[in-house]
């Protein structure tokens, strides 16, 4: 798997997408953008690919150059612990 700078010894499973587009934070407004695509707030329908959102895009397509070891998900979901069971959260 694609191993980021800093991760210091961090056992990371995977990755996921906090944002497709920029929006509206509450502490910042529109000042702050981490979407995946810029969204230009004078016309809504116009979004363009970030770099992030292109590596995104080709990670999830597997086409990307660090492409994610695919043993990390098991096919059988399971959790088992004494104190409580799955179908409890």
């Amino acid at each position: 798997m694609f191993s980021p700078q800093g991760h210091q010894g961090v056992n990371i499973k995977g990755y996921f997408a906090w944002a497709l587009g920029d929006n509206y934070e509450f502490c910042k407004g529109f000042t702050v953008r981490f979407g995946l695509s810029y969204v230009t707030w004078t016309d809504l329908n116009d979004r363009n690919l970030k770099k992030s959102g292109k590596w995104y895009q080709s990670f999830i397509n597997g086409t990307t150059k660090n492409p994610a070891k695919q043993d990390f998900c098991p096919p059988n979901l399971s959790f088992q612990n004494q104190k409580k069971k799955l179908s409890d959260a």
